[in-house]
């Protein structure tokens, strides 16, 4: 997963910055994560060969998220992209932490009464809310829309005094 974000996250971020295009890539690296997540939980008992590969799609999906901070940026007033990406970066932090937590008490509360490790069973249950929260994103995400550009590709960059 994180050698996945690693390489997709500056290449999305370069690749969105020549082509304009974050929201639709934001939306295509939800999908293929979703997707990913959803195969490694579904299918039962998946051999490691094919595991590997999509815990990488799972990263290089979720590497799409820096789309989110140009996005914001782009969006915003000139005078407010500070605090649209400040907002960005808390909303994610405070997902994840939410994120971990829920799969915490979930285990947990599958558990109950035993000793050692966690049930596969119970890890399937627990991080089903990795696909459930890529699928509101999915859904969330279609009402992102790319700014006008006049003939350009927009640039987070633009309109700050060292933008150029």
């Amino acid at each position: 997963i994180f050698v996945g974000i690693a390489v997709s996250g500056p290449v999305l971020g370069w690749y969105s910055d020549r082509r304009g295009r974050r929201a639709r890539y934001l939306k295509v690296g939800t999908v293929v994560a979703f997707a990913a997540s959803v195969g490694v939980l579904v299918i039962p008992e998946p051999p490691r060969l094919m595991v590997f590969p999509l815990l990488m799609l799972i990263g290089v999906g979720g590497g799409s998220i820096v789309l989110a901070f140009p996005l914001a940026m782009e969006h915003s007033p000139a005078h407010c992209r500070g605090s649209a990406m400040t907002f960005v970066n808390f909303i994610q932090m405070i997902m994840t932490g939410i994120g971990q937590w829920v799969v915490g008490i979930l285990l947990s509360s599958m558990d109950e009464g035993t000793s050692g490790p966690s049930s596969a069973h119970a890890f399937r249950v627990a991080f089903l809310i990795l696909p459930g929260s890529l699928l509101v994103g999915i859904l969330l995400a279609q009402v992102l829309r790319d700014p006008d550009s006049a003939g350009e590709p927009p640039s987070a960059a633009s309109g700050l005094p060292l933008g150029d």
